[in-house]
């Protein structure tokens, strides 16, 4: 459009000012008719395409009822679709994009006011860009959430933590996939250190190990200590690491699960069959004093040492959500008696006789009886329990078993699994 255009909604109030020549406004279908259609009051629609060269930073000022923003550029253009809630103008404002100009896009964040949540994920994003996102938070006042995964940015993440730790803010960062290995994670460790504000973070499918899990656990304790002592209330809670492989999880795992107020850890597939007992036995040790709510560690080959986990949550009493799916737990049935009928009669019925203190073995050490006391002991809100080893009749004990199971219990499991995969 060529000359400069108003938009406002009497309903509610929005006004929303397009600059001339930099702007140009596509309508959604409806959009011109929302009035006479009888759409609510409290909902606005429109899609805006804005030419690259147009200052983002005072487009977004204005325009304080955006709840979403999606930027898609090209050669050309850069696409931003915006959906508002006049009712909530502020309380969840997201920004996702792909392939923006990240030094506008920097300026542009430093000063806005309104946006909530930032999508950066899969943007070829590198160590110099990420640090204009760390001095641009310096600056921003209302970022809450911040996702720049899948991005080779792990050289830049020690200056950009040593930014954010400035930022009293930003509460949920998601840098899932950048790359970080031992001595990143030493690295951007001491900045971590410092923070006064996340309370969620997410390092899954990283390079890391041991080292690199010791660190994050001693800057995470020193961390919370920190924030405890100052009583700044804002407390570190979740921490996802699924798919970071250890092998010696007995030199960090009580440093983590010692955190008092860590509600919520993600350990899913961090450990291979030939060192799944290191692990089910580390945890074990640490279940009945953790103060954990929520622990996710599926897929991780624990098998027979499964059952020294679950007997360690009977001591247990704060977890509410446990995920264990796909760890092969259980010992299911014996293998099936040769029924050849050529077979020596005399040796037929021996392996019958043996088959039977078999399956008599099997299902008093097997998992149901430990599961079913486990779910009707605690109080749990949720228990995944796919991909485990069980025997036709425990899944029949269990089936019967679900009658005295919590009412609010949400269990999850195989019909039966019979033979170890």
């Amino acid at each position: 459009m060529g000359a400069s255009r108003s938009i406002l909604r009497k309903e509610s109030h929005i006004e929303l000012e397009i600059g001339a020549g930099d702007v140009s406004l596509e309508t959604t279908e409806g959009f011109e008719t929302h009035n006479r259609r009888g759409v609510p009051d409290d909902v606005f629609c429109s899609i805006f395409t804005v030419s690259t060269k147009m200052d983002l930073a005072r487009a977004s000022s204005t325009c304080k009822t955006w709840r979403r923003l999606v930027f898609q550029s090209d050669s050309e253009f850069t696409t931003m679709r915006a959906t508002g809630i006049t009712r909530y103008p502020t309380s969840r404002e997201e920004v996702t994009t792909k392939s923006l100009n990240i030094p506008r896009f920097s300026q542009c964040l430093a000063v806005n006011k309104f946006w909530r949540r930032v999508c950066l994920n899969t943007n070829l994003l590198d160590s110099s860009t990420v640090s204009l996102l760390g001095e641009a938070l310096v600056s921003n006042t209302t970022l809450t959430a911040l996702d720049i995964g899948d991005n080779n940015i792990s050289s830049g993440l020690p200056i950009f933590f040593q930014n954010i730790a400035k930022n009293h803010i930003l509460r949920r960062l998601s840098i899932w996939s950048t790359g970080i290995t031992d001595s990143d994670m030493k690295s951007l460790c001491p900045g971590l250190k410092l923070n006064k504000s996340l309370t969620h973070l997410d390092v899954s499918t990283n390079k890391f190990s041991d080292k690199g899990y010791k660190c994050l656990a001693s800057a995470i304790t020193e961390m919370s200590a920190a924030r405890a002592a100052a009583k700044s209330g804002l407390l570190f809670q979740s921490l996802v690491c699924k798919e970071n492989t250890t092998t010696s999880p007995e030199s960090w795992m009580s440093s983590l699960l010692s955190v008092p107020s860590l509600t919520f850890l993600n350990l899913n597939k961090v450990c291979q069959v030939q060192t799944a007992r290191f692990f089910a036995q580390a945890l074990a040790e640490c279940l009945p004093t953790t103060k954990l709510k929520t622990l996710m560690i599926q897929r991780n080959n624990l098998r027979d040492e499964g059952l020294v986990v679950m007997k360690a949550l009977m001591d247990n009493k704060e977890l509410t959500h446990i995920d264990l799916d796909w760890n092969f737990i259980g010992l299911g049935s014996p293998p099936e008696v040769n029924t050849d009928l050529a077979q020596d009669p005399v040796e037929h019925r021996r392996e019958v006789a043996e088959r039977k203190k078999l399956e008599k073995m099997y299902y008093e050490n097997g998992v149901s009886h430990l599961l079913i006391e486990l779910l009707t002991a605690k109080n749990y809100h949720t228990f995944n329990f796919q991909g485990n080893i069980l025997s036709k009749r425990e899944a029949e004990d269990l089936l019967l078993a679900k009658t005295q199971f919590p009412y609010n219990l949400h269990f999850t499991y195989e019909p039966y699994l019979e033979y170890r995969v």
